[in-house]
């Protein structure tokens, strides 16, 4: 396994066996240390514990089997503390990324039936929720944000993260 460490960071840059760069805090060095790392199908850093797959974070982290482990910034190779949280199943779904089938664009909208439409959706509880349908996707966007931010708080997944609030065509 090869570490880059640099004296200035409070992080190292780890390579998997196939040269998969991923990051970690250097206070966790000597648990990383110890285990070969590969990248698995999910996308996770992982290593194998007597025949299981583990992800780093769960070696990095200490926490109930029954909670999980989110990456704020979606980046599954980015495994600093400071951007992994403790959560549950539904906090967890709450801040997922761009689905590869999107039509629109962004995050809880969708092309709607009606020529020229857009539909601002979200999911909660195993369920879709409507909430608008617009002329403009953006302002769908928007709208979609604004309740995504009130519903799922610090775990909504925004499209507009430093416009949360504002509403404007």
């Amino acid at each position: 396994m090869t570490y880059v460490i640099i004296e200035r960071e409070s992080y190292i840059t780890g390579y998997t066996r196939n040269g998969v760069a991923f990051t970690f805090d250097k206070v966790d060095y000597d648990k990383v240390r110890k285990h070969s790392w590969h990248l698995s199908k999910k996308g996770y850093i992982s290593t194998k514990r007597k025949g299981k797959v583990v992800p780093i974070h769960k070696v990095i982290l200490k926490y109930p089997s029954w909670m999980e482990v989110d990456h704020i910034s979606r980046d599954r190779l980015d495994n600093r503390i400071s951007n992994l949280r403790v959560c549950n199943h539904q906090e967890n779904c709450f801040n997922q990324s761009l689905k590869r089938t999107n039509t629109s664009g962004y995050i809880g909208v969708s092309k709607a039936k009606r020529k020229n439409a857009f539909e601002a959706y979200i999911h909660f509880c195993g369920r879709k929720y409507h909430i608008g349908t617009f002329e403009d996707s953006k302002l769908a966007a928007k709208v979609r944000d604004n309740a995504a931010s009130m519903l799922f708080g610090e775990f909504a997944s925004l499209n507009f993260p430093k416009e949360c609030g504002e509403i404007t065509g």
